[in-house]
């Protein structure tokens, strides 16, 4: 209903999504390893909060039916909505938007977005 839709609210969330640790990253001993929370990554000292913090155990459609599911019914009304995937080269960014197109399963936010709309 278009009166739920504005009820909503209206603002910027941002959610991380910590990938699983490569295997020459498990085998440095001593190194200084990710700490999370479900609002929370620790890491060399220093704290940093997000609205959601998705643990490398997470799957791709547990991220879409939290945080991106509720959307696409704002989009169908007509209302903006933007999905922005930032980090470094391998954090893992091609896999959640795209994931496997080869295993439905598998598949990332964009695919399930559109079998949505």
């Amino acid at each position: 209903p278009v009166g739920a839709l504005r009820s909503m609210p209206k603002k910027l969330r941002v959610c991380a999504r910590v990938r699983p640790e490569l295997a020459e990253e498990a085998a440095c001993e001593g190194a200084e390893r990710l700490r999370t929370s479900e609002h929370t990554i620790e890491w060399a000292g220093k704290q940093y909060g997000f609205d959601r913090v998705y643990e490398p155990s997470a799957r791709t459609d547990e991220l879409f039916d939290t945080d991106l599911a509720p959307h696409v019914a704002r989009v169908i009304e007509g209302f903006d909505c933007v999905v922005f995937a930032y980090g470094q080269t391998g954090s893992g960014k091609t896999y959640t938007t795209v994931g496997d197109m080869a295993n439905f399963k598998y598949r990332g936010i964009v695919p399930r977005v559109l079998a949505d709309m």
